[in-house]
């Protein structure tokens, strides 16, 4: 077990500190308006944080839930007096995600401090309070993913569809500054997920439309989420009947 936990770790890490070195060629290369050298280390301290804990989460509940679905096992979990899309798709994950998480928010306030950032309680508590609401809209998405195992059977690429677009988050949603359809639907809302939590620390202001539409696809994927799995499961319970 231990020895396990310790080839786990030794990858994530790999892959940790693998986003560092690419990141910081990105930024001797690249400037990023409206944002410092030190706001955007924040920005990306930010990413990782967020990563690590949606694979700490939700990864093992996408993995299991579709294999659930297609070996019938999904049964038990609606025979529990618990909502079954959160005991399905919430489930803890492995040890190395949640200690990379917190070596994030180590290397976050190193940031902060190194840079001579202002920081203040309030920064703190918004900051945790939309990265709650952005794992909730990842939460929210995947699950929309995971709903179509219900209609078309196993579809394993569901399970990591999600993480596969995780490169968007690295960047300020701010950056983007087009009215290209397709940015605004594919990537800015992707990009909200950490670029909200990371200028609510520094208290960085945003622009009334990108709050705005944060709040949007908020509801958007809560009302759409939540309708597609009650379908799913109908859909599910006439099936196994």
């Amino acid at each position: 077990m231990r020895f396990n936990l310790l080839i786990s770790l030794s990858g994530s890490l790999c892959f940790f500190y693998l986003h560092l070195i690419t990141f910081a060629l990105v930024i001797n290369r690249f400037n990023f308006p409206g944002w410092s050298q030190g706001e955007i280390w924040v920005m990306l301290f930010t990413f990782q944080v967020f990563t690590y804990l949606c694979f700490y989460l939700f990864w093992r509940g996408l993995v299991h839930t579709p294999r659930d679905i297609r070996s019938g096992t999904f049964d038990v979990i609606l025979s529990k007096p618990v909502n079954s899309r959160f005991l399905s798709l919430i489930r803890n994950g492995s040890a190395h995600n949640w200690i990379s998480a917190l070596l994030s928010i180590i290397y976050l306030i190193l940031s902060v401090s190194r840079y001579h950032l202002d920081v203040t309680p309030v920064g703190v508590i918004l900051f945790v309070v939309f990265l709650l609401f952005s794992l909730w809209l990842f939460h929210c998405f995947s699950s929309l993913l995971i709903t179509l195992n219900f209609k078309y059977g196993f579809l394993p690429g569901t399970s990591a569809a999600a993480f596969e677009i995780q490169e968007v988050f690295k960047y300020p949603a701010g950056i983007f500054s087009t009215r290209s359809l397709w940015i605004w639907l594919l990537v800015i809302p992707f990009s909200l997920l950490t670029t909200l939590p990371a200028s609510a620390l520094l208290l960085k202001p945003l622009s009334a439309n990108l709050l705005i539409f944060y709040v949007f696809i908020l509801a958007f994927f809560t009302f759409a989420a939540d309708q597609a799995w009650n379908s799913s499961l109908r859909h599910y319970s006439s099936a196994s009947s």
